[in-house]
């Protein structure tokens, strides 16, 4: 058909839709590149850090310039299942020069509820991620695939026994003739507009 269009192109399900998420993390073998040592905040998360290994130090014997501290991000996709992967990008928060070719730590994410969906670790790479990607902005850096969904987080999409779409762009016109062709396809009344920009 002329000028068709798929429903998946023009709308979206009401529910579905990626969760962000966000920790703090660690960078660490760094080669003198991380923070310096007037960023007390790296020095106290080291210093935690190592008395959970069962290595007890004072954050004032702590040497943080192989070190940066990150702030961890990533998008969790709608229906990820426990065991997927995806990729983290790190954005340094102190006043580290770089913090390519360092290993991120053990870091959970968590959603704004303070839930943890997804743990993550690795090698980092330089630059963002697709547009953000730049080997001179030596301070962000990704986790290719670094981090591991250890909770699943279960989409809510049907209302009291209906699905609602969403329009991108809503429009009266564009509206009308999704809810008519549906009800055309289906035989008999099915969808109905509730205004410019919703179907159920």
């Amino acid at each position: 058909v002329a000028n068709a269009a798929r429903l998946k192109d023009i709308t979206q399900i009401t529910g579905v839709r990626e969760n962000q998420l966000v920790g703090f993390g660690l960078v660490v073998g760094l080669s003198g590149t991380g923070d310096s040592k007037s960023t007390r905040y790296t020095k106290k998360a080291i210093a935690s850090m190592l008395s959970k290994i069962g290595m007890f130090t004072s954050e004032d014997d702590v040497n943080v310039k192989n070190t940066a501290a990150v702030m961890v991000t990533a998008n969790l996709k709608p229906f990820a299942r426990i065991g997927d992967r995806l990729d983290l990008v790190l954005s340094s928060i102190g006043d580290a020069k770089s913090i390519a070719g360092g290993t991120l730590v053990l870091t959970p994410l968590s959603a704004p509820t303070h839930e943890v969906y997804v743990v993550g670790q690795g090698s980092v790479s330089q630059g963002g991620m697709g547009d953000q990607a730049n080997t001179t902005h030596k301070t962000v850096g990704t986790v290719i695939q670094g981090g591991i969904v250890e909770k699943h987080h279960e989409a809510n999409f049907i209302y009291d026994g209906h699905i609602e779409l969403t329009l991108i762009n809503p429009d009266f016109t564009t509206a009308n003739r999704i809810v008519n062709n549906i009800n055309l396809e289906l035989g008999g009344v099915f969808a109905s507009a509730d205004n410019s920009g919703n179907i159920k």
